[in-house]
């Protein structure tokens, strides 16, 4: 899904240059139903936290509501990233079983300039506190812009009034360089967003441009998903194989290892903090997450705290010695293949 409602300075979409907003929401390439038989706990090997995010705004798409539903019904935990204010698709999901909803996490960006611009901020908060008091997990994030500057003030005391706590902080990116996406230099940009005393923040400013050379799980423990073609890869690059081409086909899970290409961990308050490298002493997505209100009430549901509250190193196996050095050759060979097969296509080119 690349159609969005609003138009935010800071999006990846508007940074990458080739990709642009669309307004149509076109149809899902596969049927929900087809989806959610590929993404069985039997395949996947056991219960699993799923999040559906799209490249536009993610609940624009009444079937998304469709495939979270099929999800919940499988038994997995589902978060679902959206802007707050597709207020039918919300109604139409919270209509599923009262049972269902503890194991769903509706996590709500606070785009500001867009909600005051289309005049959506009461409904806004109004869809986080329906989520809330029917019995979902809830957090509002929003993005560290230097257009939300002034409004600090303002946004901390709107969602102090109408959600009993503060927005989580995240940091801005550059889809050019991946560096911090501000004005600012890094001191003060840390300080201006301290006021928040943001949680997801604060992690974040100990991972962001940390390269990490120790050994990821990622691709065994926790992979990414693209729902348009089915292709399963290890973290953001790394493809494993085409999940959709036979739903009852196994799939090949395997870490990443030390073949990690990003300059840091992006999402480093989900894949890290669930524990995708061990030896990593990190808090869970619980604690970053598990926010209380001032009113005593919490973000999470208990069902959905215990379970962001594990670790996956505690769940599954780790590899063994010979294992990881298997994995570090392969991965080496593949990479002296590619150099040779890329210098022979120069060499034709020629």
């Amino acid at each position: 899904i690349y159609a969005c409602n609003f138009r935010c300075e800071y999006c990846y979409i508007k940074q990458n240059h080739n990709r642009s907003f669309s307004d149509k929401v076109t149809p899902f390439k596969f049927e929900p139903s087809y989806i959610a038989s590929c993404l069985s706990v039997k395949r996947l090997g056991g219960t699993c936290l799923i999040n559906l995010c799209a490249g536009g705004e993610t609940l624009l798409s009444s079937q998304t509501v469709e495939l979270a539903k099929l999800l919940l019904n499988e038994g997995h935990f589902v978060m679902i990233v959206n802007n707050g204010t597709c207020t039918k698709q919300i109604s139409d999901l919270l209509a599923i079983d009262p049972s269902l909803r503890n194991r769903l996490w509706m996590r709500f960006s606070l785009h500001w300039n867009e909600l005051e611009r289309l005049n959506l901020i009461d409904m806004f908060f109004d869809n986080v506190n329906k989520c809330k008091n029917a019995g979902c997990s809830i957090a509002v994030e929003m993005v560290a812009s230097d257009s939300y500057i002034p409004h600090i003030s303002n946004i901390i005391d709107v969602c102090q009034k109408r959600i009993k706590s503060l927005p989580e902080i995240n940091i801005a990116r550059s889809e050019h360089d991946y560096s911090i996406l501000t004005s600012l230099n890094k001191e003060d940009y840390y300080k201006t967003w301290s006021v928040f005393n943001s949680a997801s923040f604060d992690f974040k400013k100990k991972t962001v441009g940390v390269k990490r050379l120790e050994f990821c799980y990622a691709g065994e423990w926790s992979a990414t998903l693209d729902l348009d073609s089915g292709l399963l890869s290890k973290c953001y690059t790394h493809p494993i194989q085409n999940i959709f081409k036979d739903p009852n086909e196994p799939i090949k899970f395997e870490a990443i290892g030390k073949n990690c290409l990003a300059p840091y961990c992006f999402n480093s308050h989900l894949f890290l903090a669930m524990g995708n490298i061990p030896c990593l002493d990190f808090p869970s997505i619980a604690a970053i997450r598990g926010k209380e209100c001032s009113d005593g009430t919490r973000w999470l549901t208990k069902e959905m705290e215990d379970f962001v509250g594990q670790k996956v190193f505690n769940n599954n196996k780790k590899y063994s010695f010979a294992k990881r050095n298997f994995l570090g050759f392969k991965s080496f060979l593949i990479k002296i293949v590619n150099a040779l097969q890329n210098k022979k296509r120069r060499k034709n080119g020629k």
